[in-house]
């Protein structure tokens, strides 16, 4: 058995195990097959896989670094470097390592999705939307383009644009959380706030457990002055989202405006409890005024 398939039969093995949960089993067999094999590169792979996984980035960078120095053409091996680096708040390298891999295939639909997410983080507009737009033509069949590129558009109230992408990937994934709820946000910025409510209610049935969804929604019941109706939708957010200190904090005001004083106390505190800096916020807001004038307690 020549050494390629001996490390080959090493890879299943250490794979099989991987699939268990036993990595240092995996680990053992992925050791023989880069001993069988030491220039094979999707042991290689393996062994950057595993270890940027396992939160040892110096050690899969290595990794990644000898599969270039083999083949400098491996574009894998330079996303791979990218990610660890962008996970790491590193933007420059990030972003020279999936230029990189672009360098080497042209196709990479994530390298050019993530170039646009850095560029946007240093707030290079031109740049970030040439990469989407990029994004988008080269996988046209994939929601994240869509939906990132029109997350960026309607952060910049370009809210046409942005419902344009948005109805790109409903066509996608008609059912798809992220795309309804975000329908909903950009109907509701063009104010139709009908249809937004029916995204919303939408995005809700399909994951209970985003609670940005029932949030907005109750904002949209709350402004039209429907605020049972928002204490309903947020009280059932609640329900399926009990640790986001938003919600709460929301049903303290919908409450507040109900003159349920007693029971908005309590979700005012449980909001500052979960995120302690949203005390500043209150003791600030005009909302929370006849609360605190009925008692003053934060």
């Amino acid at each position: 058995m020549n050494e390629t398939t001996l490390a080959s039969n090493y890879l299943v093995i250490g794979n099989s195990y991987l699939e268990e949960g036993d990595v240092l089993r995996a680990r053992k067999f992925f050791n023989k097959a880069y001993k069988a094999d030491p220039l094979n590169i999707d042991v290689l792979y393996e062994f950057a896989l595993l270890c940027a996984e396992h939160h040892d980035t110096v050690q899969a960078i290595e990794y990644y670094d000898k599969i270039i120095h083999i083949d400098k053409t491996q574009a894998g091996a330079h996303y791979g470097k990218a990610i660890i680096y962008d996970d790491i708040g590193d933007d420059d390298n990030a972003e020279r390592n999936y230029k990189a891999a672009l360098e080497h295939d042209k196709e990479y639909f994530h390298a050019y999705l993530y170039l646009a997410d850095i560029y946007d983080r240093k707030n290079d507009e031109h740049q970030a939307e040439s990469y989407y737009k990029q994004a988008v033509e080269v996988d046209h069949g994939n929601i994240w383009g869509f939906i990132n590129y029109g997350s960026f558009l309607e952060l910049r109230n370009r809210n046409e644009e942005a419902y344009d992408m948005f109805c790109e990937a409903e066509e996608l994934m008609p059912n798809h959380y992220l795309v309804l709820f975000n329908l909903g946000v950009v109907h509701s910025k063009m104010g139709h706030f009908d249809r937004a409510i029916l995204y919303y209610e939408r995005a809700i049935e399909s994951n209970l457990k985003h609670p940005y969804s029932f949030l907005n929604l109750a904002v949209i019941h709350k402004e039209a002055g429907r605020y049972r109706q928002a204490l309903k939708v947020i009280t059932r957010g609640i329900q399926y989202n009990d640790n986001v200190s938003v919600l709460y904090y929301n049903k303290a005001i919908f409450l507040t405006a109900l003159g349920e004083f007693e029971t908005a106390k309590h979700d005012l505190l449980k909001s500052v409890e979960l995120s302690p800096s949203l005390r500043g916020y209150a003791l600030k807001d005009e909302e929370f005024k006849t609360l605190f004038d009925y008692e003053e307690f934060l």
